[in-house]
């Protein structure tokens, strides 16, 4: 009976240290696996690992140049290089100060070697251990909410950009059509000016071959129809007007000659002009496509940086209350650890209780074999008989009050340390 009442007092000591082991490991998974939700935290990603090995600059970013890729140069006249100058232009300058997105890879080795340390150490983890595991979590709270400011900056400084990179594309835009339309008219004006020279070209030409064809027609009827008696004076005048006939149509075909060479400049002008307008209308769909590009980025980036800024918000509540639980659980060990100090001392005491009332009883048991001895001696003689059993007797009434009184006081300690124990636990739990 007192074998087995003293296995179950000490099953239940053994298990109670196991239940605060249990308590403990709980609360040092929960560190970990926020540890593990910080290392996997604020990185842009695991998702976008790719994106930083493919781009050389921030992920997410793109930087777009909006100047012009240089053509192959080629010899103009200098009127066309004056008129092909693209400097009217404003040019954009790239956001050199770029946000670098840091990685949860920083993470020194100290960290990563203390995180070690306290996965190791699960089972017997001590009140100042929590107590830098809380303040750990609590400096992890504070360095990320510092890099969620720094987000919120950079995303207004991208809005900004933004909006300059918008009004430099209408400006261009503008500034190009204007361009395009004054080479119109200049291409028109141009044409309408070529059409006036070759129409008054070809009336002088008419006038003139009109005027050759009757001066001819005159020498013709003079050669066929001339007397001999007609006078020198006709023949004198008639070489005059020839003279001057031929020294106008010589004019005239210089005149024709420099005409031909406008009519060719002014072919090639508008064939240069024909290009640059080509051109430039190239430049405005170039950029009115990357407009289009930037502001598809731009809303691409936008959404990231929400998902982004969504986590990171999820991650600062759970955080929050895992720090709110932390602390509960610190205030629930550091009242549980004093009355653990006290069931364990007061179970020290009612072992060497039960040690104690177990030796006396080997005591009243050696007892009895010594009194069975004399039984066994006293069969012998009547007389001791009658003697030695009225000692058994009484001796056998001690043994049963002492184990009445062993037993009561044992049921009664069990009782008081088991509802202890249940109070206790159920109020941790």
């Amino acid at each position: 009976m007192f074998k087995k009442l003293k296995e179950k007092i000490t099953e239940e000591v053994k298990s109670s240290p196991q239940r605060f082991q249990q308590l403990t490991q709980s609360v040092s998974d929960r560190l970990q696996n926020a540890s593990t939700s910080d290392e996997n935290f604020f990185s842009i990603a695991e998702d976008d690992a790719t994106n930083i090995s493919n781009s050389s600059l921030e992920p997410g970013f793109t930087n777009v140049s909006l100047t012009s890729p240089q053509e192959s140069k080629f010899r103009r006249n200098s009127s066309s290089s004056v008129a092909s100058d693209v400097s009217f232009l404003p040019r954009y300058e790239s956001f050199a100060n770029m946000y670098h997105l840091q990685s949860d890879l920083e993470i020194s080795a100290s960290e990563i070697e203390d995180n070690a340390s306290t996965s190791s150490q699960l089972g017997h983890l001590s009140k100042e251990q929590i107590y830098s595991a809380f303040q750990k979590a609590q400096m992890r709270y504070h360095k990320y909410r510092g890099r969620y400011t720094d987000l919120a900056k950079h995303y207004k400084d991208l809005e900004r950009e933004n909006s300059k990179m918008k009004s430099v594309l209408v400006e261009t835009q503008d500034k190009a059509i204007r361009r395009v339309t004054e080479l119109k008219e200049q291409c028109s004006l141009e044409q309408k000016a070529k059409a006036h020279l070759e129409g008054a070209l070809r009336d002088e030409i008419d006038e003139k071959q009109l005027k050759i064809e009757s001066l001819q027609t005159k020498i013709e009827l003079l050669q066929n129809g001339a007397n001999s008696n007609q006078d020198g004076e006709s023949l004198e005048t008639l070489n005059k007007y020839l003279t001057d006939a031929r020294q106008e149509i010589e004019s005239l075909n210089a005149k024709i000659q420099e005409m031909k060479a406008n009519v060719i400049i002014f072919q090639t002008k508008e064939q240069e002009y024909k290009l640059k307008i080509s051109g430039l209308e190239k430049e405005v769909t170039l950029f009115a496509e990357r407009e289009k590009e930037n502001n598809l980025t731009l809303a691409q980036n936008k959404m990231e940086l929400h998902h982004e800024l969504l986590s990171k918000d999820n991650e600062i509540t759970n955080l929050k209350k895992d720090n709110e639980t932390l602390k509960k659980n610190l205030d629930v060990l550091v009242t549980g650890g004093g009355k653990l100090e006290n069931l364990q001392s007061q179970n020290k005491k009612l072992i060497e209780k039960l040690e104690n009332l177990t030796s006396k009883c080997n005591g009243y048991e050696n007892e009895l074999l010594k009194m069975e001895q004399h039984k066994i001696e006293a069969q012998n003689s009547n007389q001791l008989n009658a003697d030695l059993k009225n000692q058994l007797k009484e001796m056998e009434e001690k043994l049963e009050a002492v184990r009445e009184d062993a037993k009561k006081s044992l049921i009664s300690l069990e009782e008081k340390v088991r509802e202890k124990l249940r109070t206790e636990f159920e109020k941790k739990e």
